[in-house]
């Protein structure tokens, strides 16, 4: 069954309209790749709706906002490997190509230096990742940079040749995690630790 965003409802309360049709989205393409795969109706569609939960579920990363320090990321996928199941994209951009500083989803600006440092203690604890803060492990940390000025320097590119910020790489083993991550179209990360804001 094709689902629409009235569906959601049924099957996850508290959503937001964009929530619901992003449901709608991730479940019926879930299902699409079930079935052509092979699957049974009623597995797929629990599979799907399971998939589509997970991806509109939010209540983690809400928490996160009463934490002296939760940096929330939304990362696009812009290269993907589908034989290798492998994504790729910029984990955080903190200033871009052109000098500029971005603002994060809480309206701060990061330090390309304490970007820095939170992304190299990520990676030690452990470079994981999962559906929307949610689940078991989906996938693993497979290439990672963070751009700085030093490096790019060191690198001998020029200081506008790309934006300072995370560059990641992810290999995600079980190929319907892949394709539902993949569908989305981002990687959602959430740093948090201790920090003081200062005014700008």
């Amino acid at each position: 069954m094709p689902w629409v965003a009235a569906d959601a409802d049924r099957h996850h309360k508290g959503l937001s309209p964009k929530q619901r049709r992003q449901w709608a989205h991730v479940a019926n393409s879930q299902l699409q790749t079930c079935l052509d795969r092979g699957g049974a109706q009623a597995h797929c569609e629990g599979q799907a709706i399971r998939a589509a939960n997970a991806a509109v579920n939010k209540r983690l990363d809400e928490a996160l906002l009463d934490l002296d320090a939760a940096v929330e990321l939304r990362a696009a996928i812009t290269k993907s490997d589908d034989t290798q199941q492998r994504l790729f994209g910029w984990a955080s951009i903190a200033v871009r190509k052109d000098g500029e500083a971005l603002i994060d989803l809480q309206g701060d600006l990061i330090d390309i230096t304490d970007l820095e440092n939170a992304w190299y203690d990520y990676v030690l604890e452990s470079g994981e990742l999962n559906v929307m803060h949610q689940g078991p492990v989906r996938g693993y940390l497979i290439e990672s940079m963070v751009f700085t000025p030093e490096k790019l320097a060191a690198l001998g590119l020029p200081a506008d040749s790309t934006p300072l910020g995370a560059w990641v790489g992810y290999h995600i083993p079980d190929a319907e995690d892949y394709a539902v991550v993949k569908q989305l179209g981002y990687f959602m990360f959430s740093i948090e630790g201790s920090a003081f804001r200062e005014p700008l």
